[in-house]
């Protein structure tokens, strides 16, 4: 084994040590805390950003983009559609589960940050 293959082993290593201390500190640790898609979907609008906070309860935000899915939309194909801020942060919208929606990927991208998007019917 060459030096170059011993550095990268020595970097692998220390990558996949961080990872487990990163998972055992983690809430995620004891799988039973972990709800699902709902909850990843939570905690990336919890934690998406350090000047805003995040305003809103997990059963609220839970029920909140339920009641908004549209056809064929579901915790389980989260990644396919995404949480959108209806009024764009950068437009003065809040970081509120009130101004939440569930948008198909495509459309979040149309949309980007327009106050004025029509989506596409369902």
């Amino acid at each position: 084994m060459g030096k170059a293959e011993n550095i990268k082993n020595y970097y692998k290593k220390k990558y996949f040590e961080k990872i487990e201390k990163d998972i055992e500190n983690s809430k995620f640790k004891n799988r039973h805390t972990y709800n699902g898609n709902w909850d990843k979907a939570f905690h990336n609008c919890h934690t998406r950003t350090d000047k805003q906070k995040f305003r809103g309860l997990l059963s609220d935000f839970k029920l909140k983009i339920e009641s908004l899915f549209k056809v064929n939309m579901t915790w389980e194909n989260y990644g396919e559609w995404e949480i959108d801020h209806i009024i764009p942060l950068s437009k003065g919208g809040e970081h509120d589960v009130n101004n939440l929606q569930p948008l198909w990927k495509n459309e979040n991208r149309r949309k980007y940050n327009k106050l004025d998007f029509v989506s596409e019917a369902n």
